[in-house]
């Protein structure tokens, strides 16, 4: 779009960025093209005496995700259960607004004292670029709520979790603004010409993959587990309903939906149907549970587990 100059290519571009816009994060980075094509072409975008092809071109550029917004709704609307997923909020575009506007005012500030022929620290200038380019990356998640405050903690504490569950990846468009923060804060807070700053976050972020990785390993060893458990007790239990108290072993802890304990229960050979006790009195209620501490699991390769069966009658008569 902004290498070439035939109109040919152009709008062999725009079709390209078009089809680009189904992943819709990519819906908000429309502006870093928009803004690299208005910048090249300045000179004639900023003659409004006369309407040119860059004039034309730009609106096109601009009109592309609402073109994409209207045409989806009427030709490939999401799945009724799915029409929420990824629908911008007033809530969340507050949330995600205020990074941006921090980021820019920083850049403003720069820019300012660049204009005044005032130095900046290079690394104040790069922590400051990294930080809005985060903000930017961020913005398509927390506008439309796919990142929320809970438990007391605001959404922006929720970004840098732990125990995220699936929510990491959310944060497959951060990774460039990170870099050049934590280089910026290394030119920062240099010390002796050596880049502690930058090694401790390597440091950090190797030790962190490395125990995330395990979890998913041990993860991959549970799911097979279950599906013996669930052939192993078949024949034994009627299922009214299932729980997993052995988050420890899954990849940020996250949490296995329905749909995968279905498929756990279709590779065991029985019915995935799970109404609950008050719908199967004569069924159980089924709790994965393990006794073994985590480094132990991870060296043996066994993670111990075991299914606690309650009969729903107990839990009926408990309950009432």
């Amino acid at each position: 779009m902004v290498r070439y100059k035939s109109m040919k290519n152009f709008v062999l571009a725009c079709v390209i960025l078009f089809l680009s816009l189904k992943t819709h994060s990519f819906l908000f980075f429309v502006l870093l093209p928009f803004l690299h094509f208005a910048w090249l072409n300045k000179t004639e975008l900023l003659d409004f005496k006369k309407l040119n092809r860059r004039h034309l071109q730009i609106a096109v550029i601009a009109a592309l995700p609402v073109l994409y917004v209207i045409l989806r709704s009427i030709f490939w609307p999401p799945n009724e259960s799915w029409q929420d997923y990824q629908k911008p909020t007033s809530a969340g575009l507050m949330t995600g607004l205020w990074p941006v506007l921090v980021g820019l005012l920083g850049l403003s500030v720069i820019g300012f004292r660049y204009i005044k022929k005032k130095n900046t620290h290079f690394g104040l200038v790069l922590f400051t670029v990294g930080f809005s380019i985060i903000a930017l990356a961020l913005f398509p998640y927390f506008l439309a709520e796919l990142y929320v405050g809970y438990a007391g903690r605001p959404a922006y504490i929720t970004v840098f979790e732990f125990r995220a569950d699936w929510r990491s990846r959310h944060q497959l468009l951060m990774p460039l603004g990170l870099a050049l923060g934590v280089v910026g804060l290394n030119e920062l807070f240099k010390w002796k010409k050596k880049n502690l700053f930058v090694s401790l976050v390597l440091v950090v972020s190797v030790g962190l993959n490395m125990f995330w990785g395990s979890q998913y390993f041990l993860q991959s060893l549970k799911q097979e587990k279950i599906v013996e458990l669930l052939n192993a007790t078949k024949n034994e239990t009627v299922i009214a309903s299932v729980g997993d108290q052995t988050l420890r072993f899954n990849g940020r802890e996250n949490n296995f939906r329905g749909y995968e304990w279905n498929g756990y229960m279709t590779l065991a050979g029985i019915s995935t149907d799970r109404p609950g006790c008050e719908a199967l009195p004569d069924g159980s209620v089924v709790v994965l549970k393990s006794d073994r501490p985590y480094l132990k699991a991870l060296i043996s390769r066994d993670l111990g587990l075991y299914f606690d069966v309650t009969p729903c009658s107990e839990v009926l008569a408990k309950d009432s």
